[in-house]
């Protein structure tokens, strides 16, 4: 009997299959923090389709600590005729995590599973060749992240029937922890995240080299106050379904940003007496951004006006309060780094 599980650790954040993946793998070893602390700050919204999430580009492809691998669905029957099953076994065998877009119609712990063809992303971290099963993770029960397990027979299914311009990643994705892989906190990245944060700065112009700069109808930054309390504000008018994703992004940022503040105070970023000062701040914040986030699930439950309302002079609150803390935690860095300058 062959059993194999790579090891996986419940993420820090999970707003998106792609964060929750990748964060399921470096999380086994605390050397991923200083990468996610130096990371992780800038917020992106797209008005269009009404998302909002990390700008964390070619999280996929270039993270420092991963060796990563990908392999188009068209061209994986040329190098590997054996078929998906198999192939993402020897992929297991060799180390490798695999993220790739099923048909979750054909996957019993999906909640579209038999009742709507839904091409998503699904992790696999092991199998048990016994049982005839894959190790999975994915928005499964109640649409939390969690893992589970799939047979080989449904897993098969679930890929075959994901037509090629239905495959969102465009590819089959591998990837492992790099063992030795070093990555100090960036103190320089994060002062300038911070800044690009506060003023609502459209990062994706940094990287047009690769891809076109994302522009029109996309909102960077604190700049997505407003458009959540647009959002929001249609929902009265609208009388729809409030997208609970939107407001449990803004939940992982906020713990996302405590997380980081303690690892600085830890390590003496800032004086004790600021840094525990703005600790309080964020902690706060993020209280309310799960209060936030209760009040959307009630909303979609009672159809209260009243909840939104809430929602909306919290949002307020937490904007206020999270431009004052953030400007003062940017001048603290930037006034010690001046000080490390001129001595």
């Amino acid at each position: 009997m062959i059993l194999i599980l790579l090891p996986v650790n419940y993420p820090p954040i999970t707003s998106f299959t792609k964060h929750a993946n990748t964060l399921s793998v470096l999380s086994t070893n605390n050397n991923y923090l200083p990468w996610f602390y130096s990371n992780y700050i800038q917020l992106w919204y797209r008005q269009d389709i009404e998302v909002m999430d990390f700008y964390m580009p070619f999280l996929h492809t270039n993270c420092p600590l991963l060796y990563t691998q990908q392999i188009s669905r068209s061209f994986l029957p040329v190098i590997y005729p054996m078929g998906i099953i198999d192939f993402l076994i020897n992929c297991i065998n060799e180390g490798y995590y695999i993220s790739l877009v099923v048909d979750e119609f054909f996957i019993p712990p999906s909640p579209e599973y038999n009742t709507e063809h839904h091409p998503h992303e699904i992790f696999i971290y092991g199998y048990d060749q016994h049982k005839k099963i894959f190790f999975i993770a994915d928005f499964l029960q109640n649409r939390k992240y969690q893992y589970d397990s799939v047979s080989f027979r449904a897993l098969h299914a679930a890929y075959s029937h994901v037509q090629e311009e239905d495959d969102y990643l465009e590819s089959i994705f591998l990837y492992k922890r790099k063992v030795e892989a070093r990555y100090d906190f960036d103190l320089v990245h994060v002062q300038n995240g911070l800044r690009e944060y506060l003023d609502g700065t459209n990062c994706s112009n940094k990287f047009r080299m690769y891809i076109p700069p994302k522009e029109e109808g996309w909102i960077y930054g604190t700049n997505i106050y407003q458009k959540l309390k647009e959002y929001t504000e249609s929902l009265t008018v609208n009388h729809g379904w409030g997208d609970v994703r939107l407001f449990h992004v803004l939940y992982d940022h906020k713990k996302a940003m405590s997380m980081r503040l303690e690892y600085m105070q830890q390590n003496k970023y800032v004086a004790d007496s600021e840094m525990m000062h703005y600790m309080k701040i964020s902690s706060e914040i993020e209280h309310q951004a799960v209060l936030i986030r209760s009040l959307i699930l009630k909303f979609n439950v009672t159809g209260s006006h009243a909840m939104l309302e809430r929602i909306i002079g919290k949002l307020d609150l937490i904007h206020k309060m999270e431009r004052n803390y953030l400007e003062a935690l940017y001048s603290s860095l930037t006034n010690n780094e001046l000080k490390e300058i001129h001595r």
